[in-house]
């Protein structure tokens, strides 16, 4: 639920939704609500959003190990 992802981020429940509004918009994660609580929506993380999570990790780890060799 998007109130896990906040508390995991320290952020608001209503600035997460938020975010998570805007990356469901782009396609980066895709959001359903809960049958048993229509207020509660889980969060997924869709294929553009894993493929773009890989490439972003790719880069972090080359940026590291570039720092790492000076």
């Amino acid at each position: 639920p998007i109130s896990a992802v906040a508390r995991a981020l320290g952020l608001h429940v209503s600035t997460t939704g938020q975010l998570a509004k805007r990356l469901e918009q782009v396609g980066l994660i895709e959001t359903c609500r809960a049958a048993t609580d229509r207020r509660v929506r889980a969060i997924r993380v869709s294929e553009p959003g894993a493929a773009l999570a890989q490439i972003l990790q790719r880069r972090v780890e080359a940026a590291i190990a570039s720092v790492d060799r000076r």
